[in-house]
């Protein structure tokens, strides 16, 4: 059974928040590579997951019962960044789809 969309949310935060804490100084190059490897195929899925919530937001979510008029400002609200950001997220992922989940 795969686990909460929350759970896994949560389980990625205290995995990057590991990564972050790891000792660097100490690594071989041959595990550097290695880690900088997985850190870009990590970065490189995430779009997928973003394009996912993103068009279930669309579906059925009306962004006035969050106190926000557009999807593009609910978007940038939750995600504390600019309304210009929060649209170019919408715009990019809501709308259009990502190109990685095709």
């Amino acid at each position: 059974m795969a686990p909460s969309l929350v759970d896994a949310a949560a389980a990625l935060r205290a995995a990057a928040a590991d990564l972050i804490a790891a000792d660097t100084d100490t690594a071989t190059v041959a595990e550097l590579m290695a880690a900088m490897d997985d850190v870009e195929s990590v970065r490189r899925l995430l779009p997928v997951t973003e394009h996912r919530i993103l068009n279930r937001l669309a579906a059925e979510t009306n962004p006035l019962d969050y106190g926000a008029t557009t999807m593009s400002k609910l978007v940038a609200f939750r995600l504390r960044v600019s309304s210009g950001v929060g649209l170019h997220e919408w715009v990019r992922f809501g709308r259009k789809g990502h190109p990685h989940a095709r």
